[in-house]
């Protein structure tokens, strides 16, 4: 009973959602110009740009432009190739940062579309029943995939939603009969209803503990599906409670005053619990179960009030808006062990100072964002060696060479650099022919 109810909902959204398209279609009038070139229709709009309304051509291959008579063209307007038959190619220029309702529905022999990373809103039904379509590439500035978006693209195999996308709207997969397996990224917090209905094909679909909200239906008629997802997510009980398949991506812990993703080969941090700790230390290893903690996930210490943070090394990836919105936080320790760090993951935190080593990626971020900086020229398991001056610490000589290329400030005999962990240190340089320097380390 449920998938003959599901089925009117779709067949009765579908004639709605179509009607709702052509009313709004005719209502659009442009105050400025119409016109036609190269068979495509156009409107300039007010601010000067052109939205595409419509396509007079027979071409199977189409490569919309990027201005028509000096206007930008911003826009692929609504039913724009509504049920246009021939069309197999479509190249859709950088210009463009929006893509109507029911723009492509219905193309049936569309095969290849490239949408530019200036897209970042795609309309309702935009590639409705192209079933021509086997793989599409979403830009990364797209925050909503709307409703039946993809609705019937029935050859549609496989698609990457990117890390930008917050909701995945109602059916806007349904039957999707040839799509194998799904990711979902972390960024994502719903997915609407009936959203990967009848995707009679789909093998698998992973789902992070980010989305806290699934849609009725939203995987009915996909028989054999195994959902992944952590333990006891909101993934992990729709998948209980409808009798889906589950496959665990981690278990997650509380450990100290962080929350902890558990896999079987290492742990990330999740999660930050406390409210009263400002100043924190991250270490690199969760010691009840001997794993390393490689990375700090999306979010996990965002929003927390801290003022300072040391990373241990080992930790290997700071995610996005991982530190995001900590207005005081005032120093942060990156070590040479983190290789990667996302763009945003101290969005709106405009007061600090990164500790890190030279030409690192810390530093190299830092540099990049224009961040204060702490720098030293070398971590605690190195040695210094520069031309002919040898280092020695603690009254022995160090015996491995730091890397070529290391530069250094040397002022009035003083060797500046900074010390790894902000403690203060004591070493003696003497060169071989007996001239001493001091160190001074900050």
């Amino acid at each position: 009973m449920k998938k003959i109810h599901l089925t009117k909902t779709i067949h009765l959204f579908l004639i709605i959602t179509c009607l709702c398209i052509t009313i709004l279609h005719f209502s659009q009038i442009d105050a400025q110009a119409a016109g036609t070139t190269n068979d495509l229709e156009y409107t300039v709009n007010s601010d000067q740009s052109i939205t595409i309304t419509g396509y007079n051509g027979t071409a199977t291959e189409l490569q919309i432009p990027q201005e028509i008579d000096g206007y930008p063209v911003t826009n692929i307007g609504d039913e724009a190739f509504l049920n246009f038959k021939t069309l197999e190619s479509i190249e859709i220029p950088n210009t463009v940062t929006t893509i109507g309702m029911g723009a492509f529905l219905g193309c049936d022999n569309l095969k290849n579309i490239v949408i530019p990373e200036s897209v970042t809103e795609i309309g309702s039904m935009a590639f409705s029943a192209c079933i021509s379509l086997k793989d599409i590439r979403l830009p990364s500035g797209i925050i909503n995939i709307e409703d039946s978006v993809f609705l019937l693209c029935s050859n549609l195999e496989s698609i990457e939603i990117p890390d930008t996308v917050t909701e995945i709207g109602s059916m806007a997969f349904s039957s999707c009969e040839s799509l194998k397996n799904i990711v979902i990224p972390e960024s994502v917090t719903e997915i609407g209803m009936g959203a990967f209905y009848s995707c009679s094909s789909l093998k698998w679909i992973e789902i992070p503990d980010s989305v806290t909200k699934i849609g009725e239906y939203a995987f009915d008629s996909c028989e054999g599906l195994v959902i992944r997802c952590p333990q006891y997510s909101d993934a992990y009980y729709y998948g209980q409670r409808h009798s889906i398949a589950i496959e665990l991506l981690y278990t997650k812990v509380r450990w100290k005053d962080f929350s902890l993703n558990i896999y079987d080969d290492h742990a990330d941090i999740s999660g930050f619990y406390s409210d009263t700790d400002t100043d924190i230390r991250i270490e690199s290893t969760y010691k009840y179960l001997d794993l390393p903690i490689l990375a700090i996930k999306r979010g996990a210490l965002q929003d927390k009030s801290l003022t300072s943070v040391i990373i241990d090394e080992g930790i290997k990836s700071i995610e996005s808006k991982a530190f995001a919105d900590n207005p005081e936080l005032k120093s942060v320790n990156i070590p040479e062990s983190v290789t990667e760090i996302a763009e945003d993951a101290f969005l709106n935190c405009d007061n600090m100072t990164i500790t890190c080593l030279y030409n690192s990626v810390a530093y190299e971020f830092a540099e990049k964002h224009g961040i204060k900086m702490d720098v030293y020229y070398f971590n605690k398991e190195a040695s210094l060696s520069i031309d002919n001056i040898l280092i020695i610490s603690n009254g022995k000589p160090c015996e491995t060479k730091c890397p070529d290329g290391i530069t250094y400030d040397l002022d009035n005999n003083i060797l500046h650099f900074n010390n790894y962990n902000n403690k203060e240190a004591s070493l003696r340089v003497d060169s071989m022919d007996g001239l001493t320097l001091d160190i001074v380390c900050k």
